[in-house]
């Protein structure tokens, strides 16, 4: 019997360290229906590997000031159904974290909330997945963060937002964008801190009033499964994209499997660098308003990231119903390099394609 204790005694004190080491949940009280907690580590001191846990029925959160370890990150979840939303600047904030994920949440802005989930202020490997966001008076998702010249991790090449993975969201009904991810801008000073190593995969966006998804200042992007639906609804120009790799964009390998459908703007706005390869999009019943185009290229100058020019290689693209062009490139620079166009196909078309490669634009068979 004392040999039994004594083993048992023994057992104890060796997984005493493992014991104190283990993951655990902390609920984040809320206040007024809102959680609110600028630094969650003075607070709540969270370790690796730990759970946030936010209570469902809130109208709102805000949590910055945390992070965990590779291997260990911080999970943030709700408490149960995840339904949250409705408070008008955002429904939920994240800044000056890393190592985390959110994951579980479901957004009701109930079209007062300007934002449904926005942050990446000083933030790296970040997780946002299986999140459903709706009724956004404004943005669905936003990631991103404003120059700022009076520190120095204000703007690049101070600070980068790096190590993003946002996977199985789905956004339904924003007054503009679904997804808005890094940060558009035309002026060279201060340049803005890039998103690098961008992951974006399994995403549907359905009935946003301007663009479907729009990247801006990604850099080294990996994207695939990509639906939008009903883009550009209030017609506005400039700002009805289905899908637009905006300025300062390049991709890391091929961006596949896009589908995207029922738009007033273009289906896909390329106005990124580097080698950027596009395999298996469908367009179909986009650029419906006239001057539009299915699928439209453009190049755009470097601000000073040291991005290479422009080179685009299209492939097993399918256009089905579109007011101008099936594909309109547009050379404004002079700045393109030779890409290659394959297995481009499409129907009920003002036009087919047209390449401003070269000086005098040309239309090329299909």
């Amino acid at each position: 019997m004392k040999k039994s204790c004594f083993l048992l005694s023994l057992i104890i004190l060796l997984l005493f360290p493992l014991l104190m080491q283990a993951q655990k949940r902390i609920w984040l009280p809320a206040k007024d229906r809102q959680v609110y907690y600028p630094n969650v580590d003075a607070l709540f001191h969270p370790a690796p590997g730990d759970t946030l846990v936010i209570p469902t029925g809130i109208i709102s959160f805000l949590i910055s000031n945390f992070g965990g370890t590779k291997t260990k990150p911080i999970v943030i979840i709700p408490s149960d159904s995840g339904w949250i939303g409705g408070y008008p600047p955002y429904s939920g904030n994240f800044n000056y974290i890393n190592h985390a994920k959110f994951t579980g949440f479901h957004i009701d802005g109930k079209k007062a909330t300007n934002f449904g989930l926005v942050g990446g202020v000083q933030c790296s490997n970040i997780e946002i997945c299986n999140l459903v966001i709706s009724n956004v008076s404004s943005i669905g998702l936003c990631v991103q963060q404003i120059p700022d010249s009076t520190h120095r991790k204000g703007s690049w090449p101070g600070f980068s937002l790096e190590n993003f993975s946002i996977h199985d969201i789905t956004v339904k009904n924003c007054g503009t964008e679904g997804l808005y991810l890094g940060y558009t801008f035309d002026v060279t000073k201060p340049l803005a801190p890039p998103l690098l190593n961008l992951r974006l995969y399994n995403i549907l966006t359905d009935s946003t009033g301007w663009d479907g998804v729009q990247l801006s200042n990604c850099q080294n992007v990996m994207m695939y499964n990509i639906t939008v639906k009903n883009y550009g609804l209030k017609n506005i120009s400039g700002q009805q994209a289905g899908i637009l790799l905006g300025g300062m964009v390049t991709l890391r390998d091929i961006a596949r499997n896009l589908l995207v459908t029922q738009g007033s703007g273009a289906g896909i706005t390329i106005f990124g660098r580097g080698i950027m390869k596009i395999q298996n999009a469908k367009l179909t019943h986009v650029g419906t308003t006239p001057g539009q185009h299915a699928f439209y290229v453009s190049d755009y100058k470097d601000l000073g990231y040291g991005l290479p020019v422009l080179e685009l290689h299209l492939k097993d693209i399918r256009v089905d119903h579109s007011a101008g062009n099936a594909l309109l490139i547009v050379n404004g620079n002079k700045s393109l390099r030779a890409g290659t166009i394959s297995n481009f196909t499409y129907t009920r078309t003002k036009a087919g394609i047209e390449d401003g490669f070269i000086t005098t634009p040309r239309r090329l068979k299909d």
